[in-house]
Formats: C-alpha cells, sequence, structure tokens
C-alpha cells in the first residue's frame, strides 16, 4: 500500500512539472509567507508563528504547483489575485485615493467617498470607466499591437502600444505640438 501511494505521488509531482508552467506564480505559497512574516509587529513573534506553522509551507507549495499554477498557465488568470488588496495613493491633486484590486480591474475611492471603477472586459479586450451611474468605454485592444482610445470628444484614435504611440496620444489629449530641432 505504501509503495502504491509513493508510486502515486511521483506521477502526480511528473504530471505537474509536465503540465505546468515552470515560472508559475505560486501565489498562495507567496501569501502565506507574506502573512506569516508580518502577522504581526514583532519580526521574532513572526519567526515563531512561521516556525510553527511551517508544515504548511509544503502543501501550499504543492497546492499551487498542482493546481493554481496549472490553472494560471491554461487560463491565464491567475486564481488567487490580488482581487481585495487595498493601496492608498497620494493623488497630484493632494488628495489621498484607496485602490482596490477587483476581480476585474480596480475601484478607486477619493477622500471625500467619491467612487470609481475601472474594469476589463476579456472577452471584447476593452476598459471602461463607471462613475455615478454612467459607463464609458476608455480603449479596446486591436490585435495589431494597437489600441483604439475613446477621446472624451467623441473621437477614437488609434494608438500603438509602445512609447511614440502614447507620446502621440499625449501630444493630442494636450493639445501640444512639439518640435525636433537638430543644431
Amino acid at each position: 500500500m505504501n509503495n502504491r501511494l509513493t508510486k502515486l505521488f511521483i506521477v502526480a509531482m511528473i504530471c505537474a512539472v509536465s503540465f505546468n508552467s515552470c515560472i508559475g506564480s505560486f501565489s498562495l505559497f507567496n501569501k502565506f509567507a507574506h502573512w506569516t512574516a508580518n502577522v504581526t509587529e514583532s519580526k521574532y513573534l513572526n519567526a515563531v508563528i512561521g516556525l510553527l506553522l511551517c508544515w504548511v509551507y509544503p502543501i501550499c507549495g504543492t497546492v499551487d504547483a498542482l493546481v493554481l499554477n496549472t490553472i494560471e498557465f491554461w487560463s491565464g488568470e491567475n486564481p488567487l489575485a490580488d482581487a481585495g488588496k487595498v493601496q492608498n495613493v497620494m493623488g497630484s491633486d493632494g488628495h489621498m485615493y484607496a485602490i482596490t484590486t477587483t476581480k476585474h480591474g480596480y475601484e478607486v475611492k477619493n477622500d471625500k467617498g467619491e467612487l470609481v471603477n475601472f474594469i476589463y472586459d476579456k472577452d471584447n479586450k476593452t476598459w471602461t470607466v463607471e462613475s455615478n451611474g454612467m459607463s464609458q468605454v476608455l480603449l479596446k485592444f486591436n490585435d495589431d499591437q494597437t489600441a483604439q482610445v475613446y477621446l472624451q470628444n467623441g473621437k477614437t484614435m488609434n494608438v500603438q502600444l509602445n512609447d511614440e504611440g502614447t507620446t502621440a496620444l499625449r501630444q493630442y489629449v494636450e493639445g501640444n505640438a512639439f518640435y525636433a530641432f537638430q543644431n
């Protein structure tokens, strides 16, 4: 019985390596490691907790290798993405913004409680902004390494997904013209 279990484990590990991306994100393992390192304010107490829970690391690694990384490889989506993670950012306008990662994009809330959602639609390859009951498509990714940008004046602009494309879009939106001079 024990020999059979060992053979089954070896076959499972070979399948995991064969059918899995070797550079998966190992998100469960990394989240658990981050949690144990930051569970309290004391790094010594965190070390003790980490040692007491060291038996969980191989379980997290195995679940990542056999299940989660495989799902991530074949679907292109991380099942344990940072949905729910909140980051506070100081805006250039001096206001604080809480940016929450959601399953399909981001939720941005300012210090007055006003909310704006940025939503990515994978099927249509579009980013949409929603605020105050209104919805507007911002951009659509094309298959030719360009994006169609929907401008505030109702026009659209096809933009290369590189430095030149973003510079051209910035120039159009800001109404600036840049000239290059040679000496």
